[in-house]
């Protein structure tokens, strides 16, 4: 059986649709007893990936991911995703220390919201004001809780929460460097996970091996809603806004 592949790995998508492709590449490989191949990527740096090189033959199984959580093997995904010591010291080793409940916030601005393709336009902008109203229902249950703020914009959001102890990541200059790879890595282990509409805090909340709750924006409810990382979609794409 001639290898698998995913040709546009590295090219086609962000950072969590990346790791969404690769893996799907590696289980399907795994589950038809076939080789695998594929392009350098970012994620050979940060896990420490041995990836054979594309070669002649290969069988392209295209970058569409699977969008249903319950497809993916949980034991693979996190094995195959786990990072090297260098990128894990992050600012999170203080709050580590002070015993401190983290509580995650991904906050996706960008492109969300310009999309006109109605095909795209589920990626709509989540407004801080659903988690600020979160926050001050659940904050005293929580031991001592300081925020992560994720955000491709934390400067326009940030301010949002000034209310709140909070710590966050400069918006870097290049979508794959060590700054995106911090933000990700700090939404796997927080505490708590409030995420947006996106594969790349849902990714997160996958590895994420620490949290008791996890919740996300829904679009028709206007308010974040809980949910369970292994079931369900990854993102909602029945709601357009």
């Amino acid at each position: 059986m001639a290898p698998l592949t995913v040709k546009q790995l590295g090219r086609k998508g962000r950072f969590a649709n990346q790791l969404l492709q690769y893996a799907m590449l590696r289980q399907r490989a795994r589950d038809a007893g076939a080789d695998y191949c594929c392009p350098a990527w970012v994620g050979q740096e940060l896990f420490g990936l041995k990836d054979p090189p594309p070669v002649k033959g290969a069988v392209d199984i295209g970058y569409k991911f699977p969008l249903d959580a319950a497809w993916y093997d949980k034991e693979l995904f996190r094995g195959l995703f786990r990072p090297q010591e260098e990128f894990t010291h992050t600012t999170l080793d203080y709050f580590r220390g002070t015993n401190n409940t983290v509580i995650g916030l991904h906050l996706r601005r960008g492109d969300y919201g310009t999309f006109q393709r109605k095909s795209a336009r589920w990626a709509f902008v989540a407004p801080t004001a659903w988690y600020v109203a979160w926050l001050k229902e659940n904050w005293s249950r929580f031991h001592e809780p300081v925020l992560f703020i994720a955000s491709d914009d934390a400067v326009a959001v940030k301010g949002d929460f000034g209310g709140y102890p909070a710590f966050w990541y400069p918006t870097p200059s290049s979508r794959h460097d060590a700054v995106v790879y911090a933000d990700f890595y700090v939404l796997t282990q927080c505490d708590v996970l409030l995420i947006s509409n996106s594969t790349f805090g849902y990714a997160a909340s996958m590895l994420n091996e620490r949290a008791t709750e996890f919740w996300r924006p829904r679009l028709g409810e206007k308010k974040l809603i809980p949910y369970e990382p292994w079931q369900g979609p990854l993102i909602f794409t029945d709601e357009k806004y």
